[in-house]
């Protein structure tokens, strides 16, 4: 087997999967070999715990209606599979089950050691995917089969703006690949690996703690101190010399795009963005973004009860 989509879903998704698991499925489905979903169990602390119980029967209930078109595996957290992942992706060093945010981070690990495919596609449940060349894939793993520097993969960071610019993210332009970027750090939000080139320019990854400030962040949430994936993954990546490169293709191309927080205007309105991005009816502020702007939803809200939901704040308080 030669692809694999692979996509993290936890019952705290239950909202998001409504909509853009059927948008996600209906991409790719014909570009990969299998379509993977990697269903989460394990509830963690905070933000990433919430409406869980309601949305564990949501979820399922939406996943049965996809039918054959899917794969199923609940991320299992007994000895012998987290020996398994270890193995044969932090070289035996273990892997926490979640992040000092309380995000995941085993079953990102769990999802890339089940998947059959060579090259594993992965996007997180909030990911929205607009141009949908339907050869998109096929021409992304011949671009990288060509280009040694580049161990992740993936479409490009939002839809660039009419002259190919990505506005927002730190990056290069580069151009071997239409509306090419390259980046010195990965996202575990959507990218493509080919574990042969792991195996042979990596060996590893390797489990890092975070920052002391993160670290109490951890102890008052009541999660795990370990860091994010993406920043270790980037290390080792920086490390080998290599890079995380995206790029649209020729048109209709393929672009990703990713909401920065949740609220009830959002979820009101997630239906219609589903609908933008698959009619390519964006307005031009949107351009250039990697996640939904304000030119889409009003994020005020949701960033005023961040703020005001800081967790030093809490900490503050006790």
């Amino acid at each position: 087997m030669n692809s694999t989509l692979q996509i993290n879903l936890a019952p705290s998704d239950y909202r998001l999967a409504k909509y853009l698991l059927p948008h996600q499925v209906e991409t790719w489905k014909d570009q990969v070999d299998e379509i993977l979903l990697i269903v989460d169990l394990h509830r963690s602390a905070g933000r990433f715990g919430a409406n869980w119980e309601e949305g564990k029967i949501a979820l399922f209930k939406i996943i049965e209606e996809l039918g054959d078109a899917v794969r199923v595996a609940e991320v299992d957290y007994s000895e012998a599979a987290k020996q398994r992942c270890a193995g044969k992706w932090t070289g035996g060093r273990p892997i926490s089950e979640k992040d000092f945010r309380g995000g995941p981070s085993y079953a990102y690990f769990f999802g890339l050691t089940e998947a059959k495919g060579r090259y594993i596609f992965h996007a997180d449940a909030d990911i929205f995917f607009g141009g949908r060349d339907p050869k998109w894939l096929a021409k992304a793993i011949e671009f990288y089969e060509a280009n040694e520097d580049i161990l992740f993969l993936g479409p490009h960071s939002g839809k660039p703006t009419k002259d190919g610019r990505l506005l927002t993210l730190p990056h290069e332009q580069d151009q071997r690949a239409v509306n090419g970027t390259r980046f010195d750090f990965m996202s575990t939000r959507v990218f493509m690996i080919d574990y042969e080139r792991f195996l042979q320019q990596i060996s590893y990854f390797e489990p890092k703690r975070p920052s002391l400030r993160s670290r109490i962040k951890a102890k008052v949430e009541g999660n795990a101190a370990w860091d994010l994936p993406e920043h270790w993954m980037s290390d080792a990546m920086n490390a080998s010399g290599m890079c995380r490169y995206e790029f649209t293709g020729e048109d209709p191309g393929m672009w990703s795009l990713h909401p920065p927080y949740r609220c009830p205007e959002f979820f009101e309105k997630l239906p219609d963005l589903v609908a933008m991005v698959e009619d390519d009816s964006l307005p031009e502020a949107q351009l250039g973004n990697h996640d939904v702007s304000d030119a889409l939803i009003d994020w005020s809200d949701a960033k005023r009860l961040i703020r005001e939901n800081r967790w030093w704040k809490r900490l503050l308080k006790k």
